[in-house]
Formats: structure tokens, sequence, C-alpha cells
């Protein structure tokens, strides 16, 4: 379904632009691509007080013949109309103007956003349960968890209340999220996956504390509601792919110690959260995108790198039709090289390919 919905605003949709001026008349036509004129289903004129710029909010009212609706538009914040979204791009010199971004995706979108619901909602379904057992892990190592799990919730809530946001624009910040995860797994663990989510916590505590504290203040670009949701999903799902490839490795070096149905039972857990909270991530950054820019999906190196990872932590899910990960070394295996994507989605392309994502 999602593949379908991405043929049809392929196929479909339309983008372009659109220039109103403040107490001008309505407009009935917009430029597509290649400057063509398309018409418009209703009038549309701006209201706003001048001087008009790119980020102050304006008003959009549509004259659709039987009434007028109001819609405000700011940066960030699109306004819907009759099926068209419209987001403002910059202001006349004069500030008496604004051009807007036009995308009219009536079909595509919406197919997309169901089939991700039903995907979401599936995955939860369908997620194993973990049954009643005893804790295995050692006390001191839980006080442990507890303080550092503690530690870090404080200061991502302290950055919050100063930004007026989620603190997540920064790698400090979002390493402290992947220690927060790494440590609820590991109070809630048994022994030997507890013991490996708590040092790959304590790992990335002091990532984080070593590169800058607590990161710096959210660009105006990034200030939506949807922020602080999409990061964290992500670095959820990084953080328990992350105790996967560190608890792959102790497998590999010492099976027989390690590797119990107990023990590849909860790694089937936490794989599946992982690829759960990933394609959660990707579909509330895909809403986000329709918000802020118009399209749910732009092809940027960060989200198709995102997209490749959830792919590949998908194989090992199917382990039913897949054979290879029904054996306990090549499963082990798998988990330590996938990371890997983990890895350059994370930094790689922050280095090598940049893009809208860049900044984290």
């Amino acid at each position: 379904m999602i593949a379908a919905g991405a043929l049809v605003t392929y196929l479909t949709a339309r983008y372009g632009t659109i220039h109103l001026r403040a107490g001008g008349g309505c407009a009935h036509t917009w430029r597509g691509p290649d400057s063509e004129v398309l018409p418009l289903p209703f009038g549309l004129r701006l209201e706003a007080a001048a001087p008009i710029d790119s980020v102050a909010s304006a008003t959009l009212v549509a004259d659709t013949g039987s009434g007028q609706a109001a819609a405000a538009v700011a940066l960030n914040k699109a306004a819907r109309v009759g099926g068209y979204t419209f987001i403002p791009r910059y202001a006349d010199a004069d500030r008496g103007g604004l051009w807007l971004y036009v995308a009219h995706d009536a079909y595509g979108e919406p197919l997309v956003y169901l089939a991700f619901v039903i995907l979401l909602l599936s995955m939860l379904v369908l997620a194993p349960r973990a049954g009643r057992r005893r804790n295995t892990m050692p006390a001191p190592a839980r006080a442990a968890a507890l303080f550092s799990g503690g530690m870090c919730l404080a200061v991502l809530f302290f950055r919050s209340l100063v930004l007026g946001n989620y603190p997540g624009a920064s790698v400090p910040d979002t390493l402290l999220t992947v220690a927060l995860t790494a440590f609820v797994v590991a109070f809630f663990s048994g022994r030997t996956i507890g013991l490996v989510s708590l040092a790959s916590g304590l790992a990335a505590l002091c990532a984080a504390l070593s590169s800058g504290g607590a990161g710096h203040s959210i660009p105006l670009l990034l200030d939506h509601p949807l922020l602080g949701l999409h990061v964290s999903l992500a670095m959820i799902s990084y953080a328990l792919f992350a105790v996967l490839a560190v608890c792959g490795v102790v497998a590999l070096v010492a099976p027989r110690r390690v590797l119990s149905p107990r023990f590849v039972a909860s790694q089937r857990r936490l794989l599946y959260y992982g690829t759960v909270a990933l394609a959660a991530a990707i579909a509330t950054g895909s809403l986000w995108a329709s918000q802020s820019w118009g399209r749910y999906w732009s092809w940027d190196p960060k989200e198709t790198c995102a997209l490749i990872t959830l792919a590949v932590y998908l194989l090992p899910v199917h382990r039913r039709s897949l054979r290879v990960f029904r054996r306990p070394a090549s499963m082990q295996l798998f988990l330590v090289l996938a990371f890997m994507a983990v890895l350059f989605t994370w930094f790689g392309v922050n280095y090598f390919l940049g893009g809208r994502h860049a900044y984290i």
C-alpha cells in the first residue's frame, strides 16, 4: 500500500508556487512545473498586517463560492484548503506580498498514511510479549541503571524547559535519549542483556557528556510539535539496535555461556520493538515533512538511509520465511553487521552526504 500510494503521488500530485499580495484581490491560478498556469477551484487572497516576512504568520482566505474559509500559515505550519497545501517561502522585497509553495496530492498522500497506520497497528498487535519471569539482573547494576536513567531524564527535562521544545537537534541530545533507552532496557532485562544494556547506556552517556553536554538550541525551522516524538522514536530504535549488536558480539565470543532460549527470545523482542520504533519514526517524520515542506517524502539522504536500515532489520523478523535467521550464530553475526547501517544513517550521512538532516 505504501508503494502504491507513492506511485499514485508520482502520477497525480502537482507542485508549484503562488504569489499573493496583502490586501489584494483573489488569485484563481497558480504556477506548476515549467511555469504551467493551473486553475484553483477557489479564489485565494492574503490577509496580513504589513510588513510581511516568511516567518511571521499570515491568514489565507479561500472563497469557495458557497462561503469563505480562513487558514493560518507560517513557517513550519502549512495551510490546507480544499485539498491544497500552502507553505510560505519568502516575502516580496517591499514586504507587501508573499510567495507560497503549493502542493496538491489528493490521492497518494492519504493512501500512504493509511498504509502507515495499518503497518504500525499490525506490528504492535503481532509484537512478541514478554512472559513472567524472575529478573536476574544484579541489584547494584539495576540501581546504577535506575540512577543513570534518572540523570538522563532530568537533563533532557531541564533542556526542554530551557529550549521550550524537545532537545533533539544535536548529537549530544540524541545520545542522551539513546542512553536513557539503554538504561530502561537494562533495568527490566535479565542478567546478560541487562549488563550489555547498562554498558551501552553508560557509553552513550559518556559520549554525550564529552561531546558538548546538552547540545544547542532548536533552529526555528525545526520548532515543531512532532520534533520530540520523531527524534525520540528514531533514537529508541537506534539504542535497541546498539544493544542487539553488543549482545551479538558477546554471543559470538562466548556462545555456550550466553546463547540460551531465554536470551534468544529476549533478543527477538528487542529486535521487533526496534523495528516498530524505526517505522514509527519514519511515519512521524513523513507527517512532519508534509506539514512543513508540502511533501511527505523527498529522498533526503538521511531519510532514505533510515528506510534502508528499516528494510535491513526487517529481514530477521521474517525468520519463518528466511531460514538462515533460525540459526543462532547467523542471527548474531547479522545483528553485528546490520548495526553498520545504523551508524552510517546516524553519523555517516552527516559527514558524507549532508542534506536536510545534517544538523543531527
